[in-house]
């Protein structure tokens, strides 16, 4: 009778931890696919961060490159449009950079 009680404790405790690693089987599953989609919006907000640089090194440019044109041609109305919007106009020095921005 001893032996069949350790038998049948022993099923019920394998059938147990079996149960128990399929729980942590499903929940690893679970978890993994969650942690895949924080890394995949996290991924993108990265890509939006260095698209924004890109485009800020982009704007920059075209700035500079209307306010040479304005200053080449002495276009009144560019200068005068670009002085209403705050830009950098032909002859006035050039803004300084904002604090904390390093290269």
């Amino acid at each position: 009778m001893k032996i069949v009680l350790q038998s049948g404790l022993l099923r019920w405790a394998s059938a147990g931890m079996a149960v128990l690693g399929l729980i942590l089987v499903v929940g690893n599953a679970v978890f993994n696919g969650f942690n895949q989609k924080l890394q995949d919006e996290v991924s993108a907000r990265q890509q939006v961060i260095s698209n924004r640089v890109e485009v800020q090194r982009v704007g920059e440019a075209l700035v500079h490159s209307i306010s040479v044109a304005a200053s080449a041609t002495k276009d009144a109305q560019l200068i005068a449009l670009m002085a209403k919007h705050g830009l950098p106009t032909p002859g006035s020095p050039p803004a300084p950079a904002p604090a904390g921005k390093t290269k």
